[in-house]
């Protein structure tokens, strides 16, 4: 649907021009009642979406090629090599594995804002509430209706985000 067979980069066109580096997941959601599938560009730091109908590709957050964290809004955003991505369907969730930490995007808006992880960057392991957690690598991701399911690779746990507040506890 979308990429240059061979070639990385980044370009936001439709079709086959668009380039991707790394990208290493990818959800299925809606924006405006539009179905959409977003990418996580992992090695430009940047989320990506693809409208179905058209195949055009946008940048929903993110710096393109700027390493970095900050919760903003769209491209003042900024990701440190994004892995596992989830969805809702209205909010898109992504394991921002560098940082170790969980963002939220919603998608309407490109708002980012830090789910469940220390903002300092610092890799760890607790179970705690939203900044409080810590995780160490943090890289794949799936959705259950209310709760994230958190690879946690360098803390080799499975961790449960509850969505609605950042709590974060540890699957036995």
């Amino acid at each position: 649907m979308a990429g240059t067979l061979g070639t990385t980069g980044v370009t936001n066109v439709t079709g086959t021009a668009p380039r991707f580096n790394y990208p290493l997941g990818v959800a299925a959601a809606t924006a405006g009642g539009a179905a959409i599938l977003v990418v996580s560009d992992s090695a430009n730091h940047t989320i990506c979406h693809t409208m179905m109908s058209t195949g055009v590709v946008t940048t929903l957050a993110g710096s393109i090629c700027n390493a970095g964290y900050s919760d903003a809004a769209g491209t003042d955003a900024l990701f440190d090599y994004l892995l596992g991505i989830a969805s809702d369907g209205t909010n898109v969730y992504v394991a921002d594995s560098a940082n170790n930490v969980i963002r939220k995007i919603v998608i309407l808006t490109g708002v980012v804002t830090t789910l469940a992880g220390n903002t300092s960057g610092t890799s760890g392991f607790v179970n705690a509430t939203g900044t409080a957690a810590y995780f160490n690598n943090p890289t794949g991701l799936t959705y259950d209706g209310g709760n994230l399911y958190v690879v946690d690779q360098g803390g080799t746990h499975i961790h449960i985000v509850a969505v609605s507040n950042g709590a974060t506890t540890t699957m036995h």
